[in-house]
């Protein structure tokens, strides 16, 4: 009997086998497990379907982009562009521009940039010119993003994405940029997403200005049309963030004490390491730029080569976070398995940024780690960790005006103020109880301190990591305008040092009322008034 396909989506079938291969199912299995950053399973989701159809486009194009998340950008970009260079003449711009955006968070910013630029080639519409345009404000290239945006405008003054950008560079005239945002806001000939963007950065305009109730107004319209869809993301988040305080409650610095006791070979070229820590909005993209810009030292910003390439591979995804199997399986780990994980991170940080020969200290700058300190130093017991504190209510206001788009996890949280106060507690209190079990190994920092003086500051935190003074951490300003910064603060920390952020919150206290019964433990702890 001929079996019956359903009709609700593709299926494809192997070559020489009966069983059939349902790519809306393994579709869905592989956009899970790359949010947990199973790539191992990824993997195996991907050559399933390509072993059915070796020909599949879009499971060729997930096997480009694993390559690109690994850090293997040269295998990656070449993928890639087979992958469009063998497509059909009318399919090669889409397909080019569906790789520029799969591209578009990896660490190489550039392999995102020359899909773009492929695209563009293949036809240089409006849609790909923006998109482009988008990228270059993210690499902060902003004069060719408005040389983009003019040409577009210039065909299509109605073009609601290339206005958004213009309002977005606009710095020489607030009224146009308050009027090209409130427009947008409003019209209906603009997409729901347009809208949300659009109130996100008046929000931050009305904000600047000092119109503080504007502000909220806006930032208020904005999160209600990202409530949808949401509350599986938050569900999920709530259930990691249990398994936060889980961990932290069963590290005991008798546990720590024999992990760090334990001697391996160093890191390839590295004698030392360092970690940067805080909750997102605290001040580590400032801090990290201020040791980076230190002749002996380089920083890796954000990146996730330890999850990926050193603790999910050891422990596996699917750990059950709560009963304590991951303190178990950190502690069932083997010598020998250490020093791989120690080998494929080395390897991929070595992709990911080129490590020069005078550097003697790498350090891991990520605040999602946060309440997995310990997992780190499970792996790498020699690490110094320097957690930047700084006024709960502050960093609370300053998640809730991040425009985090798509919604991930952590930024579901964000779109309810009291969500965003509890999303804090539980990460700084796992945070916590693992720092507590880590003794000397963990120095905190106030940004308020870094942003009052910043010389004894640098001086307090090189002399931590085990580094000689060195002045030229103090113009680290100016190094930041060279390279790439991945942080959404990257326009901040390209300034000098300034106190405008300090107690932001005041302006809106009376929105942070129903957050206190979250925040108040920490503020007592850190001695915040």
């Amino acid at each position: 009997m001929k079996r019956k396909r359903s009709s609700g989506h593709k299926r494809t079938k192997a070559p020489g086998r009966l069983k059939w291969i349902d790519l809306k199912k393994e579709g869905e299995r592989y956009e899970q497990a790359f949010m947990r950053r199973d790539i191992v399973e990824c993997r195996q989701i991907v050559a399933k379907i390509l072993k059915a159809n070796p020909k599949h486009i879009e499971a060729r194009l997930m096997q480009a982009r694993l390559m690109g998340v690994m850090c293997r950008f040269k295998e990656s970009f070449a993928m890639f562009s087979n992958i469009i260079n063998q497509a059909p003449s009318e399919k090669k711009q889409l397909i080019a521009m569906h790789a520029a955006r799969m591209a578009s968070d990896f660490y190489d910013p550039t392999v995102s940039l020359r899909l773009y630029q492929q695209a563009i080639d293949s036809s240089s519409t409006s849609d790909i010119r923006v998109m482009y345009a988008e990228h270059m404000v993210r690499m902060r290239n902003h004069a060719e993003a408005l040389e983009q945006v003019r040409k577009i405008l210039h065909d299509d003054k109605n073009h609601a994405q290339a206005i958004l950008l213009d309002a977005k560079l606009e710095t020489q005239d607030p009224q146009r940029k308050e009027s090209l945002l409130r427009d947008l806001a409003t019209t209906n000939h603009a997409s729901p997403k347009i809208k949300i963007l659009a109130n996100y950065d008046l929000a931050k305009h009305l904000d600047q200005i000092g119109d503080y109730e504007g502000a909220m107004k806006c930032l208020l319209q904005a999160k209600s049309g990202l409530q949808e869809g949401s509350s599986k993301l938050l569900a999920n988040r709530k259930f990691n963030r249990a398994g936060f305080e889980s961990f932290g409650s069963n590290l005991t610095p008798t546990i720590t004490r024999e992990w760090r006791s334990q001697r391996f070979k160093p890191i390839s070229g590295i004698e030392k390491m360092g970690m940067i820590v805080g909750h997102p909005r605290s001040g580590t993209t400032l801090l990290e730029q201020i040791i980076d810009s230190h002749p002996m030292t380089q920083s890796a910003e954000e990146t996730e080569n330890f999850i990926i390439m050193a603790l999910l591979p050891s422990i596996g995804s699917k750990t059950n976070i709560l009963d304590g199997g991951v303190l178990k399986a950190l502690q069932d780990i083997q010598p020998h398995q250490i020093e791989a994980a120690r080998k494929e991170y080395r390897a991929s940080i070595g992709r990911a940024i080129s490590i020069h020969k005078n550097t003697s200290l790498l350090v891991d700058k990520n605040p999602s780690l946060s309440p997995n300190i310990g997992h780190f130093i499970r792996f790498f017991p020699e690490t110094k960790i320097v957690a930047m504190i700084r006024d709960p209510r502050d960093v609370v206001l300053s998640c809730f005006f991040q425009p985090m788009l798509p919604i991930n996890p952590v930024s579901s949280t964000w779109l309810d103020l009291e969500e965003a106060a509890a999303e804090y507690a539980a990460v700084m209190r796992g945070y916590e109880l693992s720092a507590s079990a880590l003794e000397d190994a963990v120095m905190e920092l106030r940004y308020e301190d870094l942003v009052d003086n910043v010389e004894p500051f640098a001086k307090k935190v090189t002399s931590f990591l085990g580094q000689p003074w060195d002045e030229s951490v103090l113009n680290f300003h100016e190094r930041a305008r060279e390279k790439i910064v991945r942080s959404p603060t990257a326009d901040a920390v390209t300034e000098k040092v300034h106190q405008r952020a300090k107690q932001r919150w005041r302006n809106y206290e009376r929105y942070l009322e129903p957050c206190m019964k979250h925040l108040e433990p920490f503020l007592k702890h850190w001695n915040y008034s």
